[in-house]
């Protein structure tokens, strides 16, 4: 819990739990920079703050769990992704290598993801190469909304995706290179997505 800038710059993370950075107060954040960072769980998480994550290179292993929910607001509460900002603004990830595949799985719907980024405003993702490989859902770069404690629902508003390598392949059901869940607003530009599946694909779903 901080209440300044976290810089963490040019160093070697390898640690089952990652950088996880929750601030709350007002001109908080973290910068990350030239770092590399092997985790067996969420590579970076950031809550509630400004955020630079840039020229890092994440390779994360996880499980492939199934995604729970908050019993008040029913914000979907994940397990399994390298990167995680949440109801974060004003976040650039940039120039990044993100890798996350499973080593297991549980749960009848079980999810991993790459990047994921829920109810903030003008998130900048540019440059990146981002490369999951999952189990049954499967997603490289995610953009969702949750409902605040008033039940107003909080998309990710004015996104910035631009000049990206997604790649996302999942070894069962359901492969997504890029998900938009409303309301958002936006533009996704000159990105280059694969994706594999044995059943279900979709480059961009919106």
């Amino acid at each position: 819990d901080v209440g300044e800038v976290v810089i963490i710059n040019n160093t070697f993370v390898n640690i089952k739990t990652g950088i996880d950075v929750f601030t709350n107060v007002v001109g908080g954040g973290i910068v990350v920079k030239g770092n590399s960072i092997n985790v067996s769980n969420i590579g970076i998480s950031l809550k509630k703050g400004y955020g630079i994550i840039e020229n890092n290179t994440i390779n994360a292993k996880m499980p492939s769990l199934a995604i729970d929910y908050d019993k008040i607001t029913y914000a979907a509460i994940t397990y399994s992704a390298a990167v995680f900002i949440d109801n974060s603004d004003d976040v650039k990830v940039l120039n990044n290598r993100v890798t996350n595949s499973y080593t297991s799985f549980s749960g009848m719907f079980d999810t991993i993801e790459g990047i994921l980024i829920r109810a903030s405003k003008n998130p900048v993702v540019k440059s990146n190469m981002i490369n999951v490989t999952g189990h049954n859902y499967t997603y490289a770069l995610k953009f969702v909304s949750m409902m605040d404690s008033d039940y107003n629902v909080v998309g990710c508003l004015n996104i910035n995706v631009a000049d990206n390598i997604i790649n996302s392949k999942c070894d069962y059901y359901y492969a997504n290179a890029v998900e938009v869940d409303g309301p958002v607003t936006g533009k996704l530009l000159n990105n280059s997505v694969s994706v594999e599946a044995a059943d279900v694909v979709y480059g961009i779903y919106s």
